[in-house]
């Protein structure tokens, strides 16, 4: 390699010039820089697995639907007028002009009746997910809502028996359902960050001789 200011002959590997200490470059002498070799690409990420729905869904679904005809039924079966009540209240609140209208007597009980079954229902339909070894969060949704279902039935009776007001009906109500929900995503955040498992125990001695 032949120095670019003096011109004296160097050695390929020389950083600078014997002569006059001049610094030598591959580009200064002519020399083509090594090309680095290429780098492999990264893997493309894995496929997605499609989801492939439960085991039995549908027909849990249909289950659900059936419970509740079956609380339909049984609050229709205690009273035969349900529907002319509902017009009779919902023309109660029009001539009032305000929602906070008393129901009839007949409707409350039944309404109670129906939120009973169906609450008594949700937990059928929740021992059935965890039969099915369906995500725990599924039948803990059941459960939470049978309990809010079943706590609303037995307001709904002591409203119809008058030993509670409205408003004590709605502030007992909506402090239930606000500690169902925070139970619900407690519960959801433990479980969906994962539980500590013990490791493997230590391999024991063999101290036969």
């Amino acid at each position: 390699m032949k120095c670019p200011s003096c011109g004296t002959e160097n050695s390929d590997d020389a950083r600078f010039c014997k002569s006059c200490a001049a610094p030598q470059t591959p580009a200064a002498s002519g020399a083509v820089p090594p090309v680095p070799p290429p780098t492999a690409p990264w893997p493309p990420p894995p496929p997605q697995p499609p989801r492939h729905k439960q085991p039995h869904e549908d027909l849990v679904g249909l289950l659900s639907f059936a419970f509740f005809l079956l609380a339909v039924a049984v609050a229709f079966g205690l009273n035969a007028n349900l529907i002319q009540d509902f017009g009779r209240w919902f023309q109660l609140m029009s001539s009032n002009h305000t929602v906070f209208v008393r129901p009839p007597e007949a409707l409350i009980v039944a309404s109670a009746w129906f939120f009973g079954v169906i609450g008594a229902l949700e937990f059928v339909g929740a021992s059935l997910r965890w039969s099915l070894r369906w995500t725990p969060m599924r039948a803990l949704s059941r459960v939470l809502s049978g309990v809010g279902d079943l706590v609303f039935a037995v307001l709904l009776l002591g409203y119809a028996d008058r030993a509670i007001s409205g408003a004590f009906l709605l502030t007992v109500l909506v402090g239930v359902v606000a500690a169902l929900l925070m139970i619900y995503v407690t519960l959801g955040i433990y479980w969906s960050s994962g539980r500590p498992t013990p490791g493997p125990s230590p391999a024991q001695p063999n101290l036969r001789p």
